[in-house]
């Protein structure tokens, strides 16, 4: 018997911010993902996370009050990616995933932050 496979969670936000944590800086996907996604895309990224994936593993969430801001936005979203660090060093990771039909609601990656040197 083999464990249970892992968890899918379609969201947007969440998948786009585990990519960025796989690939980029905590601080740059901070700031793409306020960039790009709106306050709600945010906020309901970050009660899908906690309300699929509270299993001791995350630390309690931590509703911000002034979420309409760039800086509570910001303070979301850095608890999201520390929340998937942490399931990541625990083992625990889901699997984010985005329909194909909302493709089009990730940011656009150049090419340039990919690659730590450019010509």
């Amino acid at each position: 018997m083999g464990s249970d496979p892992p968890m899918i969670i379609l969201n947007n936000v969440l998948a786009y911010a585990a990519y960025g944590v796989a690939t980029s800086t905590s601080d740059h996907t901070k700031e793409a993902c306020v960039d790009f996604f709106s306050s709600e895309e945010i906020i309901d990224a970050r009660d899908l996370l906690w309300g699929k994936c509270e299993n001791g593993i995350l630390p309690k969430m931590i509703k911000r009050q002034n979420t309409t801001t760039k800086k509570g936005l910001l303070l979301t979203t850095s608890d999201i990616i520390e929340a998937i660090q942490k399931l990541g060093d625990s083992g625990s990771m889901p699997i984010f995933a985005v329909e194909f039909s909302s493709l089009g609601r990730l940011p656009l990656t150049k090419p340039s932050e990919k690659c730590p040197i450019s010509l």
